[in-house]
């Protein structure tokens, strides 16, 4: 008998100690809400790119920017006439490959004789990607290489890298 009622007297404790418990977080939360709303919204605000110091978040904003719709691709890819590998962005659905230097002057070097041409691109596993004749475009650190897309989404595209710094 004195056990059933130490048990007892046991589990009353743990309940007790539960419901407290349970007291103790309902008001934590309702604290935290009221204090979440009082403070004012925070846009958030991208940072700003350093110029010549570019990267792919900084183009596909400037893509958006010009009104165009941009979902990051899945894939890397090389060209024997560019040194970084390539990104792909999708723009407005037409693939778009972002080859991102470290600074401007080793892009330059890079891409002043680039011919569309003779452009081409490979998987990392070495097979060919399709492009057709890319649309090649470069300014500061960044050269793109649109695949496909209409003479209209070309200018676009031009008009957004040409807004990079």
């Amino acid at each position: 008998m004195a056990d059933e009622r130490r048990n007892q007297r046991a589990r009353r404790m743990v309940s007790n100690l539960l419901l407290l418990a349970s007291v103790v977080l309902g008001i934590a939360a309702v604290v935290l809400y009221i204090r979440d709303q009082q403070e004012p919204d925070q846009t958030l605000v991208a940072p700003t790119a350093i110029p010549g110091k570019n990267d792919l978040v900084s183009v596909a904003n400037a893509l958006k920017a010009e009104g165009l719709t941009v979902e990051y691709g899945r894939g890397a890819t090389k060209s024997p006439d560019l040194d970084p590998p390539g990104q792909l962005l999708e723009v407005d659905g037409t693939p778009l490959y972002v080859f991102v230097y470290p600074d401007v002057a080793l892009r330059e070097a890079e891409s002043t004789d680039l011919d569309p041409a003779s452009f081409s691109l490979t998987s990392p596993s070495g097979r060919p990607v399709d492009l057709a004749t890319p649309h090649l475009t470069a300014n500061s650190n960044v050269v793109v290489a649109l695949a496909g897309g209409s003479p209209d989404l070309a200018d676009r595209v031009d008009r957004a890298v040409a807004r990079l710094s």
